[in-house]
Protein backbone atom coordinates (compact mmCIF):
# COMPACT_ATOMS: atom_id res chain seq x y z
CA UNK A 1 0.00 0.00 0.00
CA UNK A 2 1.49 3.29 -1.04
CA UNK A 3 0.79 5.94 1.53
CA UNK A 4 1.45 9.15 -0.40
CA UNK A 5 2.26 10.58 -3.80
CA UNK A 6 5.46 9.95 -5.70
CA UNK A 7 6.75 13.45 -5.13
CA UNK A 8 5.83 13.33 -1.47
CA UNK A 9 7.57 10.28 -0.11
CA UNK A 10 6.43 7.50 -2.43
CA UNK A 11 4.56 6.20 0.57
CA UNK A 12 4.92 2.61 1.64
CA UNK A 13 7.47 0.61 -0.21
CA UNK A 14 6.53 -2.57 -1.96
CA UNK A 15 8.39 -4.63 0.63
CA UNK A 16 5.99 -3.43 3.29
CA UNK A 17 3.04 -4.29 1.09
CA UNK A 18 4.03 -7.85 0.32
CA UNK A 19 5.84 -9.11 3.40
CA UNK A 20 3.49 -12.02 3.87
CA UNK A 21 5.77 -14.25 5.91
CA UNK A 22 5.54 -14.03 9.70
CA UNK A 23 8.80 -13.63 11.55
CA UNK A 24 9.98 -16.66 13.48
CA UNK A 25 10.84 -15.48 16.94
CA UNK A 26 13.58 -18.11 17.23
CA UNK A 27 15.23 -17.24 13.92
CA UNK A 28 19.00 -16.69 14.39
CA UNK A 29 20.06 -13.08 14.02
CA UNK A 30 16.62 -11.57 14.66
CA UNK A 31 17.02 -10.13 18.12
CA UNK A 32 15.76 -7.03 19.84
CA UNK A 33 18.30 -4.25 20.25
CA UNK A 34 18.87 -2.97 23.77
CA UNK A 35 20.87 0.24 23.48
CA UNK A 36 20.39 3.40 21.48
CA UNK A 37 23.24 4.96 19.55
CA UNK A 38 21.63 8.05 18.01
CA UNK A 39 20.85 11.40 19.54
CA UNK A 40 17.43 11.64 21.09
CA UNK A 41 14.86 12.66 18.47
CA UNK A 42 11.11 12.66 19.06
CA UNK A 43 9.06 10.62 16.65
CA UNK A 44 5.85 12.65 16.31
CA UNK A 45 4.29 15.50 18.31
CA UNK A 46 1.53 13.13 19.41
CA UNK A 47 3.88 10.62 21.01
CA UNK A 48 4.60 11.15 24.70
CA UNK A 49 5.51 7.76 26.19
CA UNK A 50 8.85 5.98 26.38
CA UNK A 51 8.99 5.13 22.68
CA UNK A 52 10.14 8.65 21.84
CA UNK A 53 13.68 7.51 22.64
CA UNK A 54 13.64 4.71 20.05
CA UNK A 55 16.16 5.24 17.28
CA UNK A 56 17.98 3.15 14.72
CA UNK A 57 20.91 1.07 15.80
CA UNK A 58 23.39 -0.95 13.72
CA UNK A 59 22.22 -4.41 12.71
CA UNK A 60 24.49 -7.35 13.51
CA UNK A 61 23.59 -10.79 12.18
CA UNK A 62 25.33 -13.97 13.27
CA UNK A 63 27.48 -15.40 10.51
CA UNK A 64 25.84 -18.77 10.90
CA UNK A 65 22.43 -17.26 10.13
CA UNK A 66 23.23 -16.72 6.46
CA UNK A 67 23.96 -19.20 3.68
CA UNK A 68 27.67 -19.89 3.53
CA UNK A 69 28.29 -17.60 6.49
CA UNK A 70 30.19 -19.83 8.88
CA UNK A 71 30.17 -23.44 9.93
CA UNK A 72 27.24 -23.51 12.38
CA UNK A 73 24.57 -25.75 10.89
CA UNK A 74 26.94 -26.91 8.17
CA UNK A 75 29.36 -28.30 10.74
CA UNK A 76 26.51 -30.18 12.41
CA UNK A 77 25.42 -31.88 9.21
CA UNK A 78 22.22 -29.80 8.91
CA UNK A 79 22.97 -28.27 5.53
CA UNK A 80 19.98 -29.91 3.91
CA UNK A 81 17.64 -29.79 6.88
CA UNK A 82 14.38 -28.24 5.70
CA UNK A 83 13.70 -26.46 8.99
CA UNK A 84 17.15 -24.85 8.87
CA UNK A 85 16.60 -23.83 5.26
CA UNK A 86 13.21 -22.35 6.19
CA UNK A 87 14.74 -20.31 9.02
CA UNK A 88 17.49 -19.01 6.77
CA UNK A 89 15.05 -18.12 3.99
CA UNK A 90 12.74 -16.27 6.41
CA UNK A 91 15.67 -14.31 7.80
CA UNK A 92 16.77 -13.32 4.31
CA UNK A 93 13.21 -12.39 3.38
CA UNK A 94 12.75 -10.13 6.39
CA UNK A 95 16.09 -8.48 5.65
CA UNK A 96 14.79 -7.57 2.20
CA UNK A 97 16.95 -10.03 0.24
CA UNK A 98 14.11 -11.66 -1.69
CA UNK A 99 16.37 -13.01 -4.42
CA UNK A 100 18.52 -14.93 -1.92
CA UNK A 101 15.47 -16.28 -0.08
CA UNK A 102 13.95 -17.47 -3.34
CA UNK A 103 17.23 -19.00 -4.50
CA UNK A 104 17.40 -20.94 -1.23
CA UNK A 105 13.90 -22.45 -1.44
CA UNK A 106 13.46 -22.95 -5.18
CA UNK A 107 15.86 -25.91 -5.55
CA UNK A 108 13.86 -27.80 -2.92
CA UNK A 109 10.35 -27.01 -4.14
CA UNK A 110 10.72 -26.57 -7.89
CA UNK A 111 13.58 -28.90 -8.77
CA UNK A 112 12.11 -32.16 -7.55
CA UNK A 113 13.83 -32.62 -4.20
CA UNK A 114 10.71 -32.14 -2.04
CA UNK A 115 7.91 -30.30 -3.86
CA UNK A 116 5.62 -30.58 -0.82
CA UNK A 117 7.92 -29.19 1.88
CA UNK A 118 5.21 -27.32 3.77
CA UNK A 119 7.64 -25.45 6.01
CA UNK A 120 9.21 -23.82 2.95
CA UNK A 121 6.08 -22.98 1.01
CA UNK A 122 5.03 -19.73 2.79
CA UNK A 123 8.40 -17.99 2.50
CA UNK A 124 8.95 -19.34 -1.02
CA UNK A 125 5.57 -18.03 -2.19
CA UNK A 126 6.08 -14.65 -0.53
CA UNK A 127 9.54 -14.21 -2.08
CA UNK A 128 8.24 -15.31 -5.48
CA UNK A 129 5.41 -12.77 -5.19
CA UNK A 130 7.91 -9.99 -4.57
CA UNK A 131 10.07 -10.99 -7.51
CA UNK A 132 7.16 -11.65 -9.86
CA UNK A 133 5.78 -8.16 -9.25
CA UNK A 134 8.87 -6.79 -11.00
CA UNK A 135 8.79 -9.01 -14.06
CA UNK A 136 10.75 -11.97 -12.75
CA UNK A 137 10.26 -15.50 -14.08
CA UNK A 138 9.02 -16.35 -10.60
CA UNK A 139 5.48 -15.65 -11.82
CA UNK A 140 5.46 -18.82 -13.89
CA UNK A 141 6.70 -20.75 -10.86
CA UNK A 142 3.83 -19.29 -8.84
CA UNK A 143 1.32 -20.35 -11.47
CA UNK A 144 2.62 -23.91 -11.75
CA UNK A 145 2.97 -24.35 -8.00
CA UNK A 146 -0.51 -23.03 -7.28
CA UNK A 147 -2.03 -25.20 -10.01
CA UNK A 148 -0.32 -28.33 -8.71
CA UNK A 149 -1.15 -27.68 -5.06
CA UNK A 150 -4.84 -26.98 -5.67
CA UNK A 151 -5.16 -30.11 -7.81
CA UNK A 152 -3.40 -32.46 -5.41
CA UNK A 153 -4.12 -30.83 -2.02
CA UNK A 154 -7.23 -28.65 -2.25
CA UNK A 155 -7.84 -29.17 1.46
CA UNK A 156 -4.71 -27.19 2.43
CA UNK A 157 -4.84 -23.45 3.05
CA UNK A 158 -1.37 -23.01 1.57
CA UNK A 159 -2.64 -24.28 -1.79
CA UNK A 160 -5.14 -21.43 -2.14
CA UNK A 161 -2.63 -19.03 -0.64
CA UNK A 162 -0.35 -19.89 -3.57
CA UNK A 163 -3.11 -19.02 -6.04
CA UNK A 164 -3.78 -15.76 -4.21
CA UNK A 165 -0.08 -14.88 -4.35
CA UNK A 166 -0.08 -15.45 -8.10
CA UNK A 167 -2.97 -13.02 -8.59
CA UNK A 168 -1.33 -10.48 -6.28
CA UNK A 169 1.82 -10.65 -8.40
CA UNK A 170 -0.31 -10.33 -11.54
CA UNK A 171 -1.90 -7.18 -10.06
CA UNK A 172 -5.37 -8.71 -9.93
CA UNK A 173 -6.25 -8.05 -6.28
CA UNK A 174 -9.94 -8.84 -6.65
CA UNK A 175 -9.20 -12.41 -7.75
CA UNK A 176 -6.50 -12.65 -5.09
CA UNK A 177 -9.03 -11.72 -2.39
CA UNK A 178 -11.30 -14.56 -3.42
CA UNK A 179 -8.63 -17.25 -3.07
CA UNK A 180 -6.97 -15.75 0.00
CA UNK A 181 -10.34 -15.54 1.72
CA UNK A 182 -10.80 -19.24 1.04
CA UNK A 183 -7.38 -19.93 2.56
CA UNK A 184 -8.32 -18.09 5.76
CA UNK A 185 -11.54 -20.10 6.01
CA UNK A 186 -9.75 -23.42 5.57
CA UNK A 187 -7.19 -22.63 8.27
CA UNK A 188 -7.81 -19.65 10.52
CA UNK A 189 -4.36 -20.07 12.07
CA UNK A 190 -2.48 -19.58 8.80
CA UNK A 191 -0.86 -16.17 9.29
CA UNK A 192 0.49 -15.58 5.74
CA UNK A 193 -3.02 -15.86 4.29
CA UNK A 194 -4.39 -13.20 6.66
CA UNK A 195 -1.55 -10.83 5.85
CA UNK A 196 -1.84 -11.32 2.09
CA UNK A 197 -5.63 -10.92 2.44
CA UNK A 198 -5.04 -7.49 3.94
CA UNK A 199 -2.57 -6.63 1.16
CA UNK A 200 -5.17 -7.53 -1.48
CA UNK A 201 -7.69 -5.11 0.05
CA UNK A 202 -5.00 -2.46 0.40
CA UNK A 203 -4.11 -2.77 -3.29
CA UNK A 204 -7.66 -1.64 -4.08
CA UNK A 205 -7.56 1.20 -1.52
CA UNK A 206 -10.20 -0.54 0.59
CA UNK A 207 -8.71 0.67 3.85
CA UNK A 208 -11.37 -0.53 6.29
CA UNK A 209 -11.32 -4.11 5.02
CA UNK A 210 -7.52 -4.13 4.92
CA UNK A 211 -7.29 -2.91 8.52
CA UNK A 212 -9.87 -5.48 9.57
CA UNK A 213 -7.70 -8.27 8.13
CA UNK A 214 -4.59 -6.86 9.81
CA UNK A 215 -6.38 -6.51 13.16
CA UNK A 216 -7.52 -10.12 12.94
CA UNK A 217 -3.94 -11.19 12.24
CA UNK A 218 -2.65 -9.10 15.14
CA UNK A 219 -5.20 -10.71 17.47
CA UNK A 220 -4.51 -14.26 16.29
CA UNK A 221 -0.72 -13.86 16.15
CA UNK A 222 0.33 -11.38 18.85
CA UNK A 223 4.03 -12.20 18.43
CA UNK A 224 4.20 -11.11 14.77
CA UNK A 225 5.21 -7.62 13.71
CA UNK A 226 3.75 -7.84 10.19
CA UNK A 227 0.11 -7.09 11.17
CA UNK A 228 1.21 -3.96 13.04
CA UNK A 229 3.28 -2.94 10.03
CA UNK A 230 0.26 -3.28 7.76
CA UNK A 231 -1.93 -1.33 10.17
CA UNK A 232 0.66 1.43 10.41
CA UNK A 233 0.86 1.74 6.63
CA UNK A 234 -2.93 1.97 6.35
CA UNK A 235 -3.22 4.56 9.12
CA UNK A 236 -0.45 6.56 7.46
CA UNK A 237 -2.28 6.41 4.12
CA UNK A 238 -5.43 7.78 5.76
CA UNK A 239 -3.47 10.55 7.58
CA UNK A 240 -4.25 9.10 11.01
CA UNK A 241 -0.72 9.79 12.17
CA UNK A 242 -1.01 9.12 15.93
CA UNK A 243 -2.42 5.62 15.36
CA UNK A 244 0.10 5.03 12.57
CA UNK A 245 2.89 5.87 14.99
CA UNK A 246 1.54 3.54 17.64
CA UNK A 247 1.22 0.62 15.23
CA UNK A 248 4.62 1.12 13.62
CA UNK A 249 6.42 1.43 16.94
CA UNK A 250 4.70 -1.77 18.06
CA UNK A 251 6.12 -3.44 14.94
CA UNK A 252 9.55 -1.96 15.68
CA UNK A 253 9.41 -3.25 19.25
CA UNK A 254 8.88 -6.79 17.98
CA UNK A 255 11.28 -6.71 15.02
CA UNK A 256 13.61 -3.68 14.97
CA UNK A 257 15.72 -5.13 12.16
CA UNK A 258 13.07 -5.24 9.44
CA UNK A 259 13.94 -2.53 6.87
CA UNK A 260 10.27 -2.27 5.85
CA UNK A 261 9.39 -1.08 9.38
CA UNK A 262 12.12 1.56 9.25
CA UNK A 263 10.90 2.67 5.83
CA UNK A 264 7.37 3.17 7.11
CA UNK A 265 8.64 5.08 10.14
CA UNK A 266 10.57 7.32 7.76
CA UNK A 267 7.42 7.97 5.73
CA UNK A 268 5.54 8.78 8.93
CA UNK A 269 8.22 11.22 10.12
CA UNK A 270 8.18 12.92 6.71
CA UNK A 271 4.43 13.40 6.91
CA UNK A 272 4.81 14.81 10.42
CA UNK A 273 7.27 17.40 9.14
CA UNK A 274 10.24 15.89 10.99
CA UNK A 275 12.55 15.69 8.01
CA UNK A 276 15.77 14.94 9.89
CA UNK A 277 14.16 12.03 11.75
CA UNK A 278 12.64 10.78 8.49
CA UNK A 279 16.07 10.79 6.83
CA UNK A 280 17.50 8.88 9.79
CA UNK A 281 14.88 6.11 9.57
CA UNK A 282 15.13 5.82 5.79
CA UNK A 283 18.91 5.63 5.96
CA UNK A 284 18.53 2.95 8.64
CA UNK A 285 16.27 0.95 6.30
CA UNK A 286 18.91 1.02 3.58
CA UNK A 287 21.66 0.07 6.01
CA UNK A 288 19.69 -2.99 7.10
CA UNK A 289 19.70 -4.40 3.57
CA UNK A 290 22.28 -7.13 2.93
CA UNK A 291 25.54 -5.40 2.14
CA UNK A 292 23.75 -2.05 2.19
CA UNK A 293 22.93 -2.58 -1.50
CA UNK A 294 19.29 -1.79 -2.34
CA UNK A 295 17.50 -3.67 -5.08
CA UNK A 296 14.61 -2.52 -7.23
CA UNK A 297 12.21 -3.38 -4.40
CA UNK A 298 13.74 -0.56 -2.34
CA UNK A 299 13.78 2.10 -5.02
CA UNK A 300 10.97 3.92 -3.18
CA UNK A 301 13.16 4.18 -0.08
CA UNK A 302 15.92 5.88 -2.07
CA UNK A 303 13.42 8.32 -3.58
CA UNK A 304 11.97 9.14 -0.17
CA UNK A 305 15.47 9.70 1.25
CA UNK A 306 16.18 12.00 -1.70
CA UNK A 307 13.09 14.06 -0.81
CA UNK A 308 14.32 14.38 2.76
CA UNK A 309 17.78 15.49 1.67
CA UNK A 310 16.25 18.02 -0.70
CA UNK A 311 14.20 19.51 2.12
CA UNK A 312 17.33 19.64 4.26
CA UNK A 313 19.01 21.61 1.40
CA UNK A 314 21.58 18.86 0.88
CA UNK A 315 21.09 18.97 -2.86
CA UNK A 316 24.15 16.92 -3.83
CA UNK A 317 23.12 14.04 -1.56
CA UNK A 318 19.53 14.27 -2.83
CA UNK A 319 20.77 14.05 -6.42
CA UNK A 320 22.82 10.97 -5.50
CA UNK A 321 19.74 9.30 -3.99
CA UNK A 322 17.61 10.04 -7.06
CA UNK A 323 20.36 8.83 -9.39
CA UNK A 324 20.69 5.59 -7.43
CA UNK A 325 16.91 5.12 -7.65
CA UNK A 326 17.01 5.70 -11.41
CA UNK A 327 19.73 3.10 -11.75
CA UNK A 328 17.28 0.59 -10.26
CA UNK A 329 14.17 1.80 -12.11
CA UNK A 330 15.16 3.94 -15.13
CA UNK A 331 11.63 4.48 -16.46
CA UNK A 332 10.44 6.51 -13.46
CA UNK A 333 9.12 9.92 -14.54
CA UNK A 334 8.56 11.02 -10.95
CA UNK A 335 12.19 10.38 -10.05
CA UNK A 336 13.39 12.18 -13.18
CA UNK A 337 11.22 15.17 -12.30
CA UNK A 338 12.56 15.13 -8.74
CA UNK A 339 16.13 15.06 -10.07
CA UNK A 340 15.34 18.04 -12.28
CA UNK A 341 13.79 19.89 -9.36
CA UNK A 342 16.83 19.42 -7.13
CA UNK A 343 19.09 20.60 -9.97
CA UNK A 344 16.90 23.67 -10.35
CA UNK A 345 17.10 24.38 -6.63
CA UNK A 346 20.88 24.01 -6.81
CA UNK A 347 20.99 26.74 -9.47
CA UNK A 348 21.53 24.61 -12.58
CA UNK A 349 18.48 25.23 -14.81
CA UNK A 350 20.15 23.66 -17.87
CA UNK A 351 20.40 20.24 -16.18
CA UNK A 352 16.90 20.71 -14.76
CA UNK A 353 15.49 21.27 -18.26
CA UNK A 354 17.11 18.04 -19.47
CA UNK A 355 15.57 15.99 -16.67
CA UNK A 356 12.12 17.58 -17.06
CA UNK A 357 12.17 16.75 -20.77
CA UNK A 358 13.10 13.15 -19.95
CA UNK A 359 10.26 12.95 -17.41
CA UNK A 360 7.71 14.36 -19.87
CA UNK A 361 8.87 11.92 -22.55
CA UNK A 362 7.74 9.11 -20.24
CA UNK A 363 4.64 10.85 -18.88
CA UNK A 364 3.58 13.79 -21.09
CA UNK A 365 0.68 14.81 -18.84
CA UNK A 366 2.77 15.26 -15.68
CA UNK A 367 1.60 18.65 -14.33
CA UNK A 368 4.55 19.09 -11.97
CA UNK A 369 7.18 18.49 -14.66
CA UNK A 370 5.27 20.72 -17.10
CA UNK A 371 5.06 23.67 -14.70
CA UNK A 372 8.63 23.31 -13.49
CA UNK A 373 9.93 23.00 -17.06
CA UNK A 374 8.38 26.35 -17.91
CA UNK A 375 10.03 27.94 -14.87
CA UNK A 376 13.36 26.26 -15.60
CA UNK A 377 13.32 27.51 -19.20
CA UNK A 378 12.61 31.01 -17.95
CA UNK A 379 15.46 30.78 -15.45
CA UNK A 380 17.76 29.39 -18.12
CA UNK A 381 16.92 32.29 -20.47
CA UNK A 382 17.48 34.81 -17.69
CA UNK A 383 20.79 33.18 -16.78
CA UNK A 384 21.91 33.25 -20.43
CA UNK A 385 20.94 36.91 -20.75
CA UNK A 386 22.75 37.74 -17.52
CA UNK A 387 25.86 35.89 -18.72
CA UNK A 388 25.76 37.75 -22.05
CA UNK A 389 25.36 41.08 -20.28
CA UNK A 390 28.24 40.26 -17.95
CA UNK A 391 30.43 39.36 -20.93
CA UNK A 392 29.54 42.65 -22.62
CA UNK A 393 30.46 44.56 -19.49
CA UNK A 394 33.82 42.78 -19.35
CA UNK A 395 34.56 43.81 -22.96
CA UNK A 396 33.59 47.40 -22.23
CA UNK A 397 35.74 47.43 -19.11
CA UNK A 398 38.73 46.09 -21.04
CA UNK A 399 38.30 48.73 -23.75
CA UNK A 400 37.99 51.48 -21.16
CA UNK A 401 41.13 50.26 -19.42
CA UNK A 402 43.04 50.33 -22.73
CA UNK A 403 41.90 53.89 -23.46
CA UNK A 404 42.87 54.98 -19.96
CA UNK A 405 46.32 53.43 -20.31
CA UNK A 406 46.88 55.20 -23.64
CA UNK A 407 45.79 58.52 -22.17
CA UNK A 408 48.17 58.21 -19.23
CA UNK A 409 51.17 57.22 -21.47
CA UNK A 410 50.76 58.92 -24.87
CA UNK A 411 54.44 58.29 -25.89
CA UNK A 412 54.05 54.56 -25.71
CA UNK A 413 54.12 52.83 -29.08
CA UNK A 414 50.79 51.56 -30.26
CA UNK A 415 49.99 47.99 -29.39
CA UNK A 416 49.86 45.89 -32.56
CA UNK A 417 46.52 44.33 -33.31
CA UNK A 418 46.05 40.66 -32.58
CA UNK A 419 47.15 38.53 -35.52
CA UNK A 420 49.54 41.13 -37.06
CA UNK A 421 53.32 41.09 -36.84
CA UNK A 422 55.31 44.14 -35.78
CA UNK A 423 57.50 45.82 -38.46
CA UNK A 424 61.11 44.52 -38.35
CA UNK A 425 63.71 46.86 -36.94
CA UNK A 426 66.13 48.62 -39.29
CA UNK A 427 68.88 46.28 -40.41
CA UNK A 428 67.09 43.16 -39.21
CA UNK A 429 67.38 40.13 -41.47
Amino acid sequence: ARGSSRRGTRGSAAPAAAAAVPTRQDTPGLRRDEGIDHASVHTTPHHHHHHHHLHPQPFHVAATALPGGGEGAYGCGLTGNLDVIACRAELLFHRGDYEAAYALTRPVLCCGRDPYALQLLPVHLAAATQLAAYGSEARSDLFLLGHRLTEEHPELAVSWYAVGCYYLAARQPEAARRYLGKATQLQKGFAPAWLAYGHAFSAQDERDQAMSAYRTAARLFPGLHNPHLGLGAEYCATANLPLAERALLAAYDICPNDPAVCHELGVLMYKCGQTAAAAMWLDRALQLLPGGRPTVHWEATLVALGHCMRKLCRFNVAAECYSAALALAPASPGTLAALGYVAQLAGDPRVAVEHYHAALALRPDDPFATDMLRLALQEFAEAAAAAEAAEGKEVEAAAAAAVAAKTMNPAAPPVPAVGTAAAPASGAV
